[in-house]
C-alpha cells in the first residue's frame, strides 16, 4: 500500500477505482481468517480477495466495534509503504498467532509497531489529530544496517523535524519512550498516543536482516557462548536469548545487535566506534561496557541486576524501567538522570532532540 487514503464515508464505490479495491484487499487480509475471502464483480471482471489475519472474522455479519476497528487499523498501517515497493513484512502481535515460530526466530530486524483507528479519519481537521501511529523499534541506523530493506520502511521515521511521516502518520518515535510492555521477540506493547490515550491493540513489524557476510550468530538455549564481531564491514544480530552464561563483544566500527533476553547472565561490550544496541530484558545479570568512541544503548527492563560502563569518548544509554539494580556505574563525561528509570552518558534524553 502506498499513502493510506481512509478518508472516506463508508466503503460504498471503492470498488469501483484501483486505489479503492486496493485498500478493499487490505482490508480483507487483516480482518477476515485465512480460508475466507471477499468476492465482487466490476464491469464483468471478477476480484477474490483472501483474508490472512483474522483480526475481526465478525466483519462479514456486523459492522465492527471500536476494539476491532483498532485492530485492523494496526494491521493497515503495519502494511503501509511510503515508496510502492514491495517490502516482505512479519506481523506479529503477543496474544495472538500471527507468526510461527520459525519466522520470529528468522526475522530479526524490529522494525517498527502501529496503533490506531484509521475508521474515525474523517472527522479530523488537521493531520496530527488522525488516529495513526507508529515508532520505532529497533534503532533505525542500525536496523538499516542489519536490513537494507529498513531504508524502504519508514512510516515510524519521522520527516524534516516534524512528528509527521513520509507514510502521513503520526510517528511517535522510539517505541521504548511511549509503550510500557515488551515481549521478546514480538515486540512493545500498550502503546501511547499523544493524547494519552493507550492502544493495547499494537502490531509490530519485523523484517527479515541480511547477512551476506555470515555475521548472526545464534546461542541454544540453556548454552554457554561468547561471540565477537568485529570490523567496519560486520554487521549482525546475536542472538543470545534463555542461555546461561553468554557473552557478545563488538569491536573495530562494528554495528551489532545483542539480545540476551532471558539470559541468566549476560555481558556484552562494544569497542573502537563501534554501533550497539543491547537487550538484557529480563536477565539475571547484565552488565554491558561501552569503551573507545562507541555508541550504545542498553536496555534492562526487568532485569535482575544491571550496570553499564562508559568511557573514552563514548554515548551511551541505559534502560532501567522494572529492573532490580540498574545504574551507570562509569561515566566518562556527563552524566544525566532523564527521569522514567533513563540514564544517559554523553547524550541527550530521549524526546529531547
Amino acid at each position: 500500500m502506498n499513502h493510506l487514503e481512509l478518508n472516506y464515508d463508508g466503503a460504498d464505490g471503492l470498488e469501483q477505482t484501483p486505489e479503492g479495491r486496493e485498500l478493499i484487499q487490505y482490508l480483507v487480509r487483516c480482518a477476515l481468517p485465512e480460508g475466507e475471502n471477499l468476492q465482487f464483480e466490476v464491469d464483468g471482471e471478477l476480484y477474490v480477495y483472501p483474508g490472512v489475519f483474522g483480526l475481526a472474522g465478525v466483519w462479514e455479519e456486523r459492522g465492527l466495534n471500536d476494539q476491532e476497528q483498532r485492530w485492523v487499523s494496526a494491521c493497515l498501517l503495519a502494511h503501509v509503504n511510503a515508496y510502492g515497493e514491495s517490502v516482505a513484512i512479519s506481523v506479529r502481535s503477543p496474544t495472538m498467532s500471527l507468526a510461527s515460530q520459525d519466522e520470529i526466530d528468522d526475522w530479526k530486524v524490529y522494525e517498527a509497531s502501529y496503533f490506531g483507528n484509521v475508521f474515525v479519519d474523517d472527522v479530523a481537521d488537521e493531520l496530527d489529530e488522525t488516529e495513526r501511529y507508529g515508532c520505532q523499534g529497533q534503532r533505525p541506523e542500525i536496523a538499516m544496517l542489519n536490513a537494507p530493506t529498513r531504508s524502504l520502511r519508514v512510516c515510524s521515521d519521522p520527516v524534516d523535524g516534524t512528528d509527521i511521516s513520509e507514510c502521513d502518520m503520526v510517528t511517535r518515535r522510539r517505541c521504548r519512550d511511549v509503550c510500557s510492555d515488551y515481549v521478546s521477540g514480538y515486540g512493545w506493547q500498550s502503546c501511547t498516543a499523544p493524547d494519552g490515550t493507550v492502544y493495547e491493540e499494537v502490531l509490530s513489524v519485523w523484517i527479515l536482516d541480511d547477512d551476506s557476510d555470515q555475521a548472526n550468530a545464534t546461542c541454544a538455549p540453556g548454552e554457554s557462548c561468547a561471540f565477537d564481531l568485529a570490523g567496519v564491514d560486520k554487521v549482525g544480530n546475536l542472538t543470545l536469548r534463555d542461555g546461561d552464561a553468554v557473552a557478545a563483544t563488538c569491536s573495530d566500527a562494528a554495528s551489532c545487535n545483542a539480545d540476551c533476553t532471558g539470559a541468566q547472565d549476560c555481558t556484552v561490550a562494544c569497542l573502537g566506534g563501534s554501533y550497539c544496541e543491547f537487550d538484557c530484558k529480563d536477565t539475571g545479570a547484565c552488565h554491558a561496557d561501552c569503551v573507545a568512541g562507541s555508541d550504545c544503548e542498553t536496555s534492562c527492563l526487568g532485569t535482575g541486576a544491571c550496570t553499564m560502563a562508559c568511557s573514552g569518548g563514548s554515548s551511551c544509554l541505559l534502560d532501567c524501567r522494572g529492573a532490580g539494580g540498574c545504574q551507570i556505574d562509569l561515566c566518562e563525561g556527563t552524566l544525566t538522570d532523564c527521569g522514567n528509570g533513563i540514564k544517559a552518558c554523553n547524550r541527550a534524553c530521549p524526546g529531547s532532540v
